[in-house]
């Protein structure tokens, strides 16, 4: 195909669909806890009502749902506790979350339904120092947590 200087090209219509959390997983462990609207392939597009809905919920408890990641999570900006041990993730990045100065349960994240494995928890360094030495580093609260910072 040749493009000509000063013609237009017919491309047909072009939809544009916003963003989604794909997580379905995520969005079936978090359940009725948040007031947003779910596709009918139960993923949530990233709508401003449901970034709104997201942003409302301060308190999220994904304990033992089977978890392997929470993507999706830094879209609940307004979260005070957030509870999610006993899943299997090995990462997580709460970055995001400004506002979690609260309850935060991490720990005890599991290979196999029992044998414990490391969780890697990417926090920012005010978080760090204002929730993580003064709170959340309680080793009997959150086994097996690796704080780290990462760099910016």
């Amino acid at each position: 195909m040749t493009f000509t200087a000063g013609r237009i090209l017919n491309l047909g219509e072009v939809t544009f669909q916003p963003e989604a959390i794909t997580n379905t997983a995520f969005i079936a462990a978090v359940g009725k806890q948040v007031r947003w609207t779910k596709e009918d392939d139960g993923t949530v597009l990233l709508t401003d009502a449901n970034k709104q809905a997201m942003a409302e919920v301060t308190e999220l408890n994904v304990f033992d749902k089977g978890l392997t990641d929470l993507s999706g999570i830094e879209y609940f900006t307004g979260l005070w506790s957030l509870v999610c041990s006993w899943n299997r993730l090995s990462s997580l990045d709460i970055t995001q979350l400004e506002n979690l100065y609260g309850e935060l349960l991490c720990g005890e994240q599991t290979t196999d339904g029992k044998t414990s494995q490391t969780l890697t928890l990417y926090l920012t360094q005010e978080q760090y120092n204002n929730y993580w030495v003064g709170n959340w580093g309680n080793e009997y609260v959150n086994t097996d947590v690796t704080p780290v910072i990462p760099n910016n």
